[in-house]
């Protein structure tokens, strides 16, 4: 899915902003399954604290587990979902769930 959202430096920067990472099994013949999903601190990528990245020698390869989240009842899943006035918590709640369902 592609996005046209402007994220600026400052906000990579925030404590606790992550890059969140869906993997999909697509088919050709049976529905797509959900395969997992990754959260990357921002703050591990080069060049979020603002200094000068220059060729592959100044990234590196790590490797993290991938998580299926599950259905929960209560957490900020839960509270954005009952921000009914609020599109953008109601459309993120959406696709999230629709994420937890190919997850079972």
């Amino acid at each position: 899915m592609a996005s046209n959202n402007n994220v600026t430096l400052q906000q990579c920067q925030r404590k606790g902003a992550a890059l969140l990472l869906t993997v999909m099994d697509h088919d050709y013949v049976f529905q797509n399954d959900f395969a997992g999903e990754v959260f990357i601190p921002l703050s591990d990528i080069p060049g979020v604290d603002g200094d000068e990245v220059r060729g592959y020698e100044a990234l590196s390869v790590i490797t993290l587990p991938m998580m299926q989240p599950g259905k929960k009842t209560v957490g900020a899943l839960a509270v954005l979902a009952r921000r009914e006035w609020d599109r953008a918590a109601q459309d993120f709640v959406k696709l999230r769930s629709k994420v937890q369902e190919q997850s079972t």
